[in-house]
């Protein structure tokens, strides 16, 4: 037992390096040297993302790219075969017209009578008529001479009073409407 431990260790039998040694110490020595040059210059560093990065991308999308493209042809070629069924602005020619609101017209009126030789023009009145077809007011519009003479408004009252109207409409219900009168010495016109 007095051996040295030197010449116990020099007992033991020799190992020989292993046949991929010298491969993977060269792998690693290049692996160093490209780093040193990446870091030397920010111009290589920047080369050097931008070729990963197109790397990365071209194997992203490389297998998409059929699927996507099938996708958009097929969507476009459905599109084009349904658009002529979406109808487009057109002139029509024959539409009759829907009647969303309705002026008031006149259903009955008294005669009007003008004292005589009081009213040498038309008398021209608008009417306010409520929902149920009954006048609740009237306005003279300006520059009627007729309206300064209490015989005449007079008489227009009491005709106005019996006069029947179908109330103006919204939607086909019943609303407030104004309608102009024109009395004329032989006819009564009504505009809504």
């Amino acid at each position: 037992m007095g051996q040295q431990p030197d010449s116990m260790l020099g007992a033991l039998p020799r190992r020989g390096a292993s046949a991929d040694l010298s491969i993977r110490l060269r792998v690693m020595a290049s692996g160093e040297a490209k780093r040193r040059r990446l870091l030397a210059s920010p111009m290589a560093l920047a080369r050097e993302v931008g070729w990963r990065v197109r790397l990365l991308t071209e194997n992203l999308a490389r297998p998409y790219a059929l699927p996507a493209g099938g996708g958009i042809i097929s969507a476009l070629f459905l599109f084009l075969s349904i658009a002529p069924a979406f109808p487009m602005r057109q002139h029509i020619v024959n539409d009759v017209p829907v009647r969303l609101t309705t002026q008031a017209t006149l259903i009955s009126a008294f005669s009007f009578s003008a004292p005589a030789g009081s009213v040498r023009e038309d008398i021209v009145v608008d009417v306010d008529v409520d929902s149920e077809g009954r006048v609740v007011d009237y306005n003279v519009p300006g520059g009627n001479e007729w309206a300064a003479d209490p015989a005449t408004r007079k008489s227009l009252e009491s005709t106005l009073v019996c006069t029947r109207f179908n109330p103006a409409t919204l939607f086909g219900q019943p609303q407030p409407g104004t309608v102009r009168i024109t009395m004329r010495r032989s006819e009564l016109v009504v505009k809504g």
